[in-house]
């Protein structure tokens, strides 16, 4: 004898709060693209009037400028470059470590411990290093 059919469960509905967020997300960037002027009979993508800077740029970067003053100004601005980024990444690293620390469960578990029973404010939950040391999960 065959089996009977299953029935499938019926798919979710096309507008959910999934899909919601993609149509904003969608419609957002045709707003942009629309703003620049993609779509609109009246816009003008690309300057006419700009077209000598674009073969300015290109032709004289096949020849670059090597004068003594160009690359005073190139090394200055590369120093400055790098300044800014091991400031950044100097300044990134010590608020991760700190955020880190804040984050961390274990952190808050042992400032707020109460009364050695290792349950964290409120009593939601048991420390794991009480239950690991052979220590009851007692009521607070």
């Amino acid at each position: 004898m065959p089996a009977a059919p299953t029935a499938l469960p019926s798919p979710p509905p096309w507008l959910n709060r999934r899909n919601g967020w993609g149509l904003v997300m969608l419609g957002a960037i045709a707003l942009a693209l629309y703003a620049t002027g993609i779509g609109r009979p009246d816009a003008t993508l690309v300057n006419p009037g700009g077209w000598g800077q674009f073969v300015e740029f290109w032709a004289s970067s096949l020849r670059p400028d090597l004068s003594r003053d160009f690359l005073e100004v190139i090394a200055r601005a590369t120093f400055v470059t790098f300044a800014y980024a091991v400031c950044g990444t100097t300044l990134s690293v010590a608020l991760g470590l700190v955020g880190g620390v804040l984050s961390s469960e274990t952190w808050w578990r042992t400032v707020f411990a109460e009364g050695g029973g290792g349950r964290r404010v409120g009593g939601s939950a048991v420390a794991a290093d009480s239950r690991a040391a052979g220590g009851s999960q007692g009521d607070s």
